[in-house]
């Protein structure tokens, strides 16, 4: 990272600080010292002497942001401070969001504080828990893109925080590092991985490499030189059978070889075949239960829909069913062109005229169309249903105009009579000629006399924001995803995805080194977490040319510029870690009761 002085501070709206970005050098601050760290919390920490003349005192609690000379923002965190008398010195601590993951318990979809993968990309793994930390409301954003990662095997998670989830995951690829990137906003945790990512190399004998002091010890015992992996698979109710990928090396010492126990019939005392059997019992009754729920949704969902037309206006509109009372036979059809002729007798030819109705469609009380809204039968889904689908059902209105022609007829008869005389307010009438054209010209028309009528409609109907048929395909995957699906996952044991040994072990393959390296205060460029570094130049170990180790730790005094940069995995993960932090879950075997 380059970082150009002087560096200044701000704060946020409503608090002491404000707004305004303040050098640090106008507060009084002469101690301030930045550590960004890898998987970890990266702080700020300051003190400044109230001496009455300082422009502000930082609050307490307040979120405050640390920018260089050219704008580009350093750290942005949560400040907490202590007070001592009587030298009168406020001392601040200021923690990144990592803090937040470290303290926000994670819950799954359900609110309980228990999350359930099955075996799925690590990747995707890991930007899930960003993601459902940021949706708590933690300022905080996945990665668009992550480093090339592999399957890993299914994992579950009680009463953990959203930061030891992450570090969990991260156990299965141990090459990986983070670091917080503060340009975007809210700030972005990024995935780095020494796989895929390149190495900067400080050369000894350049000028520039401005390194003072380098302290390193290689920790070859840390890399395994053989990798064994056991599980179990589950093969009908009785058998069980015990599996093993291996990679590296089979044949080395134990010392140097990882063992992982991931899953097997050893690891429970209640896995019985009449444990099994009853489960596959339940099973096949959750499939039943399964079977007779789609049949019935699809059932619904075929005549969920109700039809804009005259049938369903005929049943929801009282002046519609009198007009029927009144004239057998009555009926109505969708509002459409139609034309008259006035002056038959003309010897130009009779004249034309027209009225367009409109064809029903589906509006909102303000008349405009319900875009997206499907009307359905009154009582088509129950609210549950509705729910789980996550569809929502709200009062639409069925407008539009029928209208009904009489040929041969002058005025207002039967139904259309009844309408006019119940609601002429929503009523057209074209009257219609007796007469025939004596022109012969204009013999051949055959619609020269027709009364017609068109009646409007504003029918209040149920209506979703979802098709009928997506209702049902959403209530059906609702009802095999929670019961059939999530029961099989969970019986079966965890078991080692393809390829998991030779991957893990790949990532692994290198030997880690612990340690520091001192930087002067005219270095152009500090390395920092998400780095990987090599040292090459005279009189130093050969092997140190190619060692790609990863910054875990940067630490700057933002007064002198000097840093100081912490070699190594995170403190919070380091290779011997593996076996420490695997938890199986508990749905690993099934267990009665």
């Amino acid at each position: 990272m380059t970082l150009t002085p002087p560096f200044s501070i701000g704060g946020e709206a409503g608090k002491s600080l404000d707004l305004g970005v303040v050098p640090l050098s106008v507060l009084g601050v002469t101690d301030a010292v930045l550590d960004l760290r890898s998987l970890d919390v990266d702080t700020l920490t300051f003190s400044l002497r109230d001496n009455g003349s300082r422009p502000a005192i930082p609050d307490d609690g307040q979120w405050l942001t640390v920018f260089d000379a050219t704008g580009q923002t350093l750290f942005t965190g949560i400040a907490k401070r202590s007070f001592a008398y009587p030298a009168k010195i406020y001392s601040y601590e200021v923690s990144n969001v990592y803090k937040g993951l470290m303290e926000t318990p994670l819950l799954g979809d359900d609110g309980r504080p228990f999350l359930f993968y099955i075996a799925d990309d690590l990747g995707l793994r890991l930007r899930d828990l960003l993601i459902r930390a940021a949706n708590t409301g933690l300022p905080i954003q996945a990665p668009e893109e992550m480093p090339p990662l592999y399957l890993a095997p299914k994992q579950a998670f009680r009463a953990a925080s959203y930061a030891a989830a992450l570090e969990d995951c991260c156990k299965w690829a141990p090459d990986l590092v983070t670091r917080m990137d503060y340009s975007t906003n809210p700030p972005t945790l990024r995935f780095e991985s020494r796989a895929a990512a390149s190495a900067r190399t400080l050369v000894l004998e350049a000028d520039n490499h401005k390194a003072t002091q380098i302290q390193l010890t290689a920790l070859p015992e840390a890399r395994a030189l053989g990798i064994s992996l056991s599980y179990a698979r589950r093969s009908g109710d009785d058998l069980v059978l015990s599996l093993e990928q291996q990679a590296g090396d089979p044949t080395a010492e134990s010392r140097r070889k990882l063992s992982v126990f991931l899953s097997g019939v050893e690891r429970t005392d209640a896995l019985v075949s009449d444990a099994l059997t009853s489960a596959q019992l339940a099973l096949i009754k959750i499939n039943e239960l399964i079977t007779v729920t789609s049949a019935s949704m699809d059932a619904v969902a075929a005549t969920a829909a109700l039809s804009l037309d005259w049938a369903t206006a005929l049943a929801n509109d009282s002046n519609l069913l009198a007009a029927t009372s009144a004239e057998s036979g009555f009926t109505m059809t969708p509002g459409g062109y139609l034309s008259y002729y006035n002056n038959p007798d003309s010897d130009n030819g009779p004249s034309q005229s027209s009225y367009s109705g409109t064809v029903p469609y589906l509006a909102t009380a303000a008349g405009a169309v319900a875009t997206g809204w499907y009307a359905i039968r009154n009582g088509a889904f129950t609210s549950g249903q509705l729910a789980t689908a996550g569809a929502t059902k709200e009062i639409r209105y069925m407008r539009g105009e029928f209208r009904n022609v009489h040929v041969g007829v002058t005025g207002r008869t039967g139904g259309q009579l009844s309408l006019w005389n119940n609601a002429v307010s929503q009523c057209t009438f074209i009257n219609g000629y007796t007469q025939q054209t004596s022109n012969p010209q204009y013999a051949d028309f055959t619609n020269w006399s027709r009364a017609a009528l068109w009646y409007r409609v504003n029918i209040p109907v149920d209506a979703i924001n979802m098709s009928p048929s997506a209702v049902a395909a959403a209530v059906k995957a609702a009802a095999a995803g929670t019961s059939a699906s999530g029961f099989i996952e969970r019986a079966e044991f965890v078991e080692a995805p393809a390829d998991l040994a030779q991957n893990y072990f790949e990532r692994q393959d290198w030997t880690p080194y612990k340690g520091s390296v001192a930087f002067a205060p005219s270095v152009a460029e500090i390395p920092a977490p998400g780095d990987f570094i090599n040292v090459s130049g005279s009189g130093i170990p050969a092997e140190w040319a190619t060692m790609k180790v990863p910054v875990a730790e940067t630490s700057i005094d933002l007064a002198t510029r000097a840093a100081t940069c912490a070699i190594g995995p995170s403190p919070r993960q380091d290779f011997q870690s593996l076996i420490d932090r695997l938890r199986i879950p508990a749905e690993d075997n099934y267990q009665p009761g």
